[in-house]
């Protein structure tokens, strides 16, 4: 068995990234908003990483993205060997 993660593999940490992103709770706890929207520019910047990430990627791919819409920052990990976890948060600014 190789130590490299398949694409499949991959789409299982995407999803679950996405999950969280479409329930991210409020600032002032009143409920969830749907930040896996086309609208903001930082959704589209993480969605051309998560769609490279599965399909080319041979090494990991880190970054940090600004989502100035919610004055925050993503910062990512996706590993491409399954010794190591994925990393995804969003910093406040």
């Amino acid at each position: 068995m190789t130590n490299v993660r398949t694409p499949g593999e991959r789409v299982e940490i995407v999803l679950s990234i996405a999950r969280k992103l479409k329930r991210f709770p409020r600032a002032d706890m009143s409920g969830y908003i749907d930040l896996y929207n086309s609208e903001f520019p930082a959704i589209n910047a993480i969605k051309s990483v998560f769609n490279q990430y599965i399909h080319d990627s041979s090494e990991n791919m880190s970054g940090r993205i600004p989502f100035n819409e919610i004055g925050r920052e993503i910062v990512y990990t996706l590993p491409v060997k399954r010794t190591q976890q994925p990393y995804f948060v969003m910093r406040k600014m």
